[in-house]
This record gives C-alpha cells, structure tokens and sequence, in this order.
C-alpha cells in the first residue's frame, strides 16, 4: 500500500470546502494528522495550511502519536507548516515520549478564539491575578471547569531524561520499526 493514499489529499479538501461553501454551509474546522496512531499517515499540513488560511477556516493538527518525534532534530520535517498555519495542535508524550498515561499537550497559535468559546466567569471564579494578566487561567482553555494535573509528569520524564535521552528513545524506536520492516519485505508471505 502507498503510504500518501493515508494521506489527505489537499486538492479533494479544497474542492469539498467549496461545495460546502456553494450549499450555504460555513467550513470551520479541518483535521490535518501527523502520524496517526493508527497507520501513522502524516497529512501535507503545509498545503492544508494554505487552503484553510484562503478559506477562513481553523486548522487543527493532531499528531497525537508522531508529533513527539520532532524532538529529534532529524524528524521535525515532520511539522513542516504547523507553525505557519496551524490554531491548534495536539500530541501525547503517554505514547512514545516514555510518559505516563494520560498527558497530551496542547498548543494553540492563538488562545483567545478558545477562551471566547469556552469562558464562564462567575463571580467566586474571578480574581485579580487573572484579570490583570498575571496568569494565564486555563479552566477557560476547555469545556470541564478543573483538570489534573498532568504537566508534572511530563516535567518529570523531561527532567529525567533530558532531551538527549528522549532522542535516544526515539531513535531506538525507528531502528526497531526498520527491522521488522526489512523482515516484512523479506518474506514474500507479507506486504510493507
């Protein structure tokens, strides 16, 4: 199978925006992926990025599975137009970054959108350090009102670790992939 079938095809989006467009529908929001946990498929996010951007329309960019990867220097063609296009984008260090379930990491290019979404501002919720500035309340970054937390555990793992030894893990991973890879292609029983 041809790994950029997985992919999504920008020119189909385009044209399916704009019938959405032409039927009276507004588009709001487009799923690009990097490395799907599933089949691992990475999204062309940079041409994505440029359609959504001509349209008007949010990029979310899940790379829940391979985002992580781009700790390596060598993997971060990976993120190629994330920063140029993406409002939001997901990964989770629990499945590669030797984190503990469950920890994603959320980036958004922009968080107002989301808070202007999300906000509620009962009175025994405001305070002077959140109205001046002082911090940044992230109950308003998403629909349930308390989270655990998790950032800790990733510290921990980062602090552990350092970059170098989660570059290690990586790499130690993609060496195995290419192994069985190379098992696959060598009998005729399988297909890559």
């Amino acid at each position: 199978m041809d790994p950029d079938t997985l992919a999504m095809d920008p020119a189909h989006l385009d044209e399916l925006i704009a019938e959405d467009v032409e039927a009276g529908f507004v588009p709001t929001m487009v799923c690009a992926t990097i490395g799907t946990t599933s089949t691992t498929a990475v999204d062309p996010v940079r041409r994505i990025g440029e359609i959504c951007r001509a349209r008007g329309v949010w990029l979310h960019v899940d790379a829940a599975y391979a985002g992580v990867a781009a700790v390596c220097p060598e993997l971060r063609w990976i993120n190629d137009g994330v920063a140029d296009y993406a409002d939001s984008y997901v990964t989770n260090p629990h499945k590669w970054l030797l984190t503990n379930f469950d920890c994603s990491v959320l980036w958004l290019g922009d968080c107002e959108p989301m808070v202007e979404a999300l906000s509620i501002l009962p009175e025994y919720l405001r305070n002077t350090a959140t109205s001046s500035g002082e911090v940044i309340d992230y109950r308003d970054w998403q629909v349930p009102l308390g989270r655990r937390f998790r950032a800790l555990k990733l510290w921990s793992v980062i602090r552990w670790y350092g970059a170098e030894g989660l570059r290690a893990h990586v790499r130690d991973g993609i060496e195995l992939a290419d192994v069985v890879a190379a098992s696959v292609e060598a009998d005729p029983r399988f297909e890559l």
